[in-house]
């Protein structure tokens, strides 16, 4: 049950752009779930026709090693690793998820951000990585050669 309240009309030029911008920000999570469920159900749909709807183990490495040599199996570091070094150039954490997720659709997103951004941490105080803050708050990593 929700109650009534009584806004003032000074403070609504301040309510509506952001009851717009919060709609603005539903339909693109909508847009996003939408294309998650396509794919999901395209999985779905690709093994439902096959005979006891298990994947072959030929079919298992199909999906998981790429042509070239990507793995989603690697860990997240090894991911990073790959990815800045065809990218040739310093990347931020949500470029290199956004290069992951064009080879494995079905990654969680915000998992992905949340994990990598922890690894990326990690193997910058190891040495590993080195991370270049650009414009204050933008960061971006590249290896260590």
């Amino acid at each position: 049950m929700s109650k009534d309240i009584t806004i003032p009309s000074s403070h609504v030029k301040y309510l509506v752009p952001a009851y717009r911008q919060r709609i603005n920000a539903i339909d693109a999570m909508i847009k996003e779930l939408a294309a998650e469920r396509n794919e999901l159900e395209s999985v779905i749909a690709k093994y439902s026709s096959k005979e006891g709807n298990a994947p072959s183990h030929n079919e298992i490495q199909a999906v998981t090693t790429h042509t070239d040599g990507y793995k989603s199996n690697w860990t997240w570091f090894a991911k990073a690793e790959f990815i800045l070094k065809a990218s040739e150039k310093p990347l931020s954490t949500a470029e290199i998820v956004e290069q992951m997720i064009n080879y494995e659709p079905l990654l969680d997103r915000r998992k992905a951000l949340s994990s990598m951004s922890a690894t990326l941490a990690v193997k910058t105080t190891s040495g590993k990585i080195k991370r270049i803050i650009n414009n204050g708050a933008d960061q971006t990593y590249e290896l260590i050669t």
